[in-house]
C-alpha cells in the first residue's frame, strides 16, 4: 500500500484534526489516493485543582490510510494548564478491549502550561475492528490521574 511520506502524512493529519476539532468534514474530490481521516471528541477538564488542574483536553482517532486502509494513530490536543503534567495517549479497540501504542513518559509527553496549544500523536497501529476504534488520553501530576478523554469512534 502507498503511504505519503512522513513530512506530508504529518502536515496532512494536522490540517485533517485541525479540520475536524473545527466540525468540518475531510472530503477529497475522486482522487485515488488515501487521506486521513478522523473523529474527535469533545473538549473536557479545564476545572482547576486535581484531575485536570485547570488543562482543557480533545483526543481524535485518525485513519491515516482511509478509505483503503485501516492505519490509525491518536492524536490529543492540550490547551491551558496551570501545573505540568504526563499525558498518555493510546487507540482503543472494541473488537478486543485492548489499548494500543499507550506512549511511556519521555519528554514529548511532559507538558507545561503556556498559551500555546500542545499536542502528542500515538504511533501508528493496524486495526480492523467494525464495532469501533477510539482515540484515549489521560493526564496524570504526583499521582493524580484524570478521567479517560475519549475520542468519537471510528
Amino acid at each position: 500500500m502507498f503511504k505519503l511520506p512522513r513530512t506530508r502524512r504529518a502536515m496532512a493529519m494536522t490540517a485533517a484534526v485541525l479540520a475536524l476539532a473545527g466540525g468540518a468534514t475531510v472530503t477529497t474530490a475522486g482522487t485515488a489516493q488515501a487521506y486521513p481521516l478522523g473523529n474527535c471528541g469533545d473538549l473536557q477538564g479545564i476545572t482547576p485543582g486535581a484531575p485536570w488542574y485547570s488543562w482543557s483536553v480533545r483526543t481524535c482517532s485518525i485513519n491515516e490510510d482511509y478509505p483503503y486502509g485501516n492505519t490509525y494513530v491518536a492524536d490529543v490536543t492540550a490547551y491551558g494548564g496551570s501545573t505540568d503534567v504526563r499525558v498518555y495517549v493510546g487507540l482503543y479497540d472494541s473488537c478486543n478491549g485492548v489499548t494500543y501504542a499507550l506512549n511511556g513518559d519521555s519528554d514529548a509527553n511532559h507538558f507545561f502550561p503556556s498559551s500555546r496549544e500542545h499536542r502528542l500523536t500515538s504511533a501508528e497501529v493496524d486495526l480492523s475492528c467494525p464495532s469501533g476504534v477510539w482515540a484515549i488520553a489521560r493526564i496524570f501530576n504526583n499521582g493524580q490521574g484524570s478521567p479517560w478523554v475519549w475520542s468519537r469512534p471510528m
